[in-house]
């Protein structure tokens, strides 16, 4: 049962990571990086990233049975 919440815990801390660091870049991006096409390559890593602990974190709330 720790183990579990744990990993729940880790889960919500990657998220929260990912989207402010999701957030800095789009920051940069307004502020005129020239550094375009891989800020957009970056950005869509980080929202896949973001999708699959999202459902890691989906299967991992749901009951055991």
């Amino acid at each position: 049962m720790f183990e579990k919440s744990n990993d729940i815990a880790v889960l919500k801390t990657r998220i929260k990571q990912l989207e402010q660091r999701k957030e800095r870049m789009l920051a940069t991006s307004a502020a005129g990086d020239p550094r375009g096409y891989w800020l957009q390559f970056d950005l869509g890593r980080i929202e896949t990233l973001i999708g699959e602990a999202k459902a890691e974190l989906a299967r991992k709330r749901e009951p055991a049975g």
